[in-house]
């Protein structure tokens, strides 16, 4: 098995970010179309999607709101080290069991089994990380390709 013939398409880059209302700014006078911002309550953040060209692609910028929670505590503590910029890469494949399968097979290290997806507009989804000190310093996210829409 390979990794390329299990992905469907590609979901989008999750970009770091500091201030999301100044990201939101730029990247909306750069012409591109905001099209959610919302709080991932259960990890302790806020997002904001920008459409990126007409398959469901998006450039996904988050921040760390509540820092009691695991994923914002690690946000934090990327921009505190690398500043903002790219965090996460995200791809959608038909079977996230076995891209796990393989992916502990061949010894790579991920942050768990694959999950539910805790974000309401997503929740009929899994998804799980790749670590990145396995992928060269960014999380890699897989996520079962949505039949539900678009994306």
């Amino acid at each position: 098995m390979t990794i390329s013939n299990q992905i469907d398409s590609f979901w989008g880059v999750v970009i770091a970010v500091k201030d999301l209302d100044a990201a939101i700014d730029n990247y909306t006078k750069l012409g591109f179309e905001l099209v959610d911002r919302s709080d991932r309550v259960e990890w302790g953040l806020e997002a904001a999607q920008f459409k990126v060209g007409n398959d469901g692609a998006v450039f996904e910028f988050i921040t760390p709101v509540d820092e009691t929670k695991d994923v914002a505590k690690v946000l934090r503590k990327f921009l505190d080290q690398r500043g903002e910029g790219v965090y996460e890469v995200a791809v959608n494949v038909a079977d996230i069991d076995a891209v796990n399968a393989h992916v502990k097979k061949q010894g790579i290290r991920t942050l768990g089994e694959p999950m539910q997806v805790p974000v309401p507009q997503y929740a009929h989804r899994k998804l799980m990380w790749v670590s990145p000190k396995s992928t060269n310093g960014v999380f890699l996210e897989f996520m079962t390709t949505d039949t539900k829409s678009n994306k």
